[in-house]
């Protein structure tokens, strides 16, 4: 799997605004990627073009070889369910569904159309959300319902249910950001080893610093632009054209070796 951007602008007409601007951005099979910047720096437009849930209005988005421009609406929504997964600030459980159902959710639907999942008996799959469950260690919390879980429980469910599927790509969008530290420290952790035992690739917009030490990749954003890139993990080279900027002079990452952004990264 390799995902490249070049020349990625996002402009949304309706609000005369410019998200993204002419971001180049190679992405690796095994690449665990933070994205740092204040808010309005253009990181949530960003994810929603790397995890397909939208298009640039200019430059070309390639995904395993496949041009993203080029698909349909339809296209992109089968891509997108078939090699990305995606976890949430606010978790997005259903209330009133098990951790279990919830979990086994993606595996369904990809069923009920003809997907990967289609020749799994209700046997297989109980058993491949246990053994999902298991992975993330709440395995005995499957028969629990959301509001009976901590908050950090539920991110973990979560994150079972993005990956459920093997998804080529893991979209966390601030995955930290509605968890006490403790519980925040637990998830990356949890992230972290995805990322090193499995070789999950991970993508994830965040604010803190801390959480942005778990990656192998951090790469800084101001004002749509990707402004410096730091790090040593897998394929930490492969970004193109990625520059420090003269506008990131006092961007501080801690032990990364880059120039800090001033404001709330």
């Amino acid at each position: 799997m390799k995902l490249e951007l070049h020349g990625v602008s996002k402009k949304y007409s309706d609000h005369n605004v410019e998200a993204l601007k002419e971001v180049n951005l190679g992405i690796e099979a095994g690449d665990f990627i933070a994205i740092c910047g204040p808010s309005g720096c253009g990181k949530s437009t960003l994810l929603n073009i790397i995890g397909l849930i939208d298009k640039p209005s200019l430059g070309t988005v390639s995904f395993g070889g496949a041009d993203i421009n080029a698909l349909t609406d339809e296209g992109l929504t089968r891509l997108r369910g078939q090699r990305v997964g995606f976890v949430f600030q606010f978790f997005n459980l259903l209330s009133t569904l098990t951790v279990e159902e919830n979990v086994a959710l993606p595996l369904e639907i990809a069923s009920s159309n003809k997907g990967h999942a289609a020749s799994m008996t209700e046997g297989d799959l109980r058993k491949k959300v246990m053994e999902t469950l298991e992975r993330v260690g709440i395995a005995k919390r499957a028969s629990f319902y959301p509001s009976q879980l901590s908050g950090g429980e539920m991110q973990r469910a979560a994150i079972a249910r993005a990956v459920i599927h093997s998804p080529e790509i893991l979209v966390a969008d601030e995955p930290t950001g509605n968890l006490d530290s403790e519980s925040g420290k637990v998830v990356l952790e949890l992230l972290k080893q995805l990322n090193e035992r499995d070789g999950q690739t991970i993508i994830m917009a965040t604010h803190s610093a801390e959480a942005s030490g778990y990656a192998g990749r951090v790469i800084v954003m101001i004002d749509g632009k990707i402004v410096s890139e730091a790090g040593s993990g897998i394929g930490a080279s492969s970004s193109e054209n990625v520059k420090p900027s003269p506008s990131a002079d006092n961007v501080d990452l801690e032990s990364r070796d880059v120039k800090p952004v001033s404001g709330d990264v």
